[in-house]
């Protein structure tokens, strides 16, 4: 630290005498560049910034009323949002304000809507199994359908706070109209049918005859597996399989159940549009992250295919055991949420 006295003399011998830096440093025995440095300081010291100032007015408050308002706003951009509330700011002005309101753009959270007897329907579902131990669940043969998109997963934007996440508004229904793979898998505790059923297009939509064509025969032989593995780990009353499906419509129709049950394939009752009960789904978001990381991203249908096929394959028995064994914490969320759609 210079002393106050000595950066006086420095400017006073610099600007008035017209002495050159070096004469400066060398007669007060400093430095050359502590000289350097007072000598070319500004006369008064600036002025700290103190950030952006966050504007506040009646006007821009109408877009947090319009964004709690209408779940269409929270889906503009910050342009088509001002030009719908008649609010002549800049983007970077709407953004600062929401921001500091605790609004921010991020990526809607694909999950299903829920009517409110859908809602009541998963609590009375969650009630009924409350109770069931983490090796009743390791005997459900959980299966499903999911759509790997080719070219990457399609993503919508809100407005929203941290705490909204999961609110009806704020999240984002699942289409599947952009080019896809269908793929169909099951497993059980820590094993896994192999290998999934990879539609092909050439057999049309997924009906209740396609369905009994391609998927049963593979869905009556793992259950046959997992029956004679359950003898092995789990209690005498925890052995037989039971089979979890949606309820999509080829999995409703009486020629499926009529196959069912001619295959003695027990099903457990399901409540509609309930991805985040089932463990399946983690599986399915897990090999979606992994392919859109790779390089270069599959944009064929066949390196699609290798692709699913390559990440079903990783998947262990502890990973696959993880997500079976979260089921209780999953059911004491949906009770506590009152039967909505959960975090899962």
């Amino acid at each position: 630290m210079v002393p106050y006295g000595v950066r006086c003399a420095m400017k006073a011998l610099h600007s008035l005498a017209m002495w050159p830096m070096t004469r400066i440093s060398a007669q007060l025995n400093r430095p050359y560049r502590t000289v350097f440095d007072v000598c070319n300081e500004p006369s008064t010291p600036r002025p700290k910034r103190q950030g952006l100032k966050v504007y506040e007015s009646p006007q821009l408050r109408r877009l947090i009323d319009e964004i709690e308002a209408s779940p269409t706003a929270r889906r503009l951009n910050y342009t088509a949002l001002a030009m719908r509330c008649d609010v002549p700011a800049s983007n970077s002005t709407i953004s600062r304000y929401l921001r500091s309101k605790g609004y921010r753009r991020c990526v809607a959270v694909a999950k299903p809507f829920l009517t409110d007897q859908q809602r009541l329907a998963r609590l009375d579902w969650a009630i009924q199994h409350q109770n069931w131990t983490v090796d009743e669940w390791k005997r459900i043969i959980w299966t499903d359908e999911s759509a790997f998109h080719i070219g990457g997963q399609q993503r919508v934007f809100v407005t929203r706070t941290r705490a909204q996440r999961y609110e009806p508004s704020c999240l984002s229904p699942r289409f599947q109209k952009a080019p896809h793979v269908m793929v169909w898998a099951a497993f059980c505790g820590g094993y896994k049918c192999w290998p999934p059923v990879v539609w092909d297009p050439a057999w049309g939509k997924m009906t209740s005859s396609s369905f009994c064509d391609r998927v049963l025969p593979g869905l009556r032989d793992f259950n046959e597996e997992v029956a004679l593995e359950l003898q092995y780990s789990l209690a005498p009353e925890h052995q037989k399989p039971i089979v979890m499906m949606d309820n999509a419509p080829c999995h409703r129709a009486v020629g499926t159940q009529l196959a069912l049950s001619e295959a003695r394939i027990e099903l457990l009752s399901w409540p509609a549009n309930s991805p985040d009960l089932n463990p399946i789904e983690n599986v399915w978001n897990d090999m979606k992250r992994r392919i859109s990381e790779r390089r270069p991203r599959p944009t064929t249908r066949e390196s699609m295919k290798d692709a699913i096929l390559e990440e079903w394959d990783h998947f262990d028995e502890k990973q696959l055991e993880s997500y079976v064994e979260s089921l209780p914490r999953r059911i004491e969320m949906v009770i506590n949420s009152g039967g909505r759609i959960t975090q899962w």
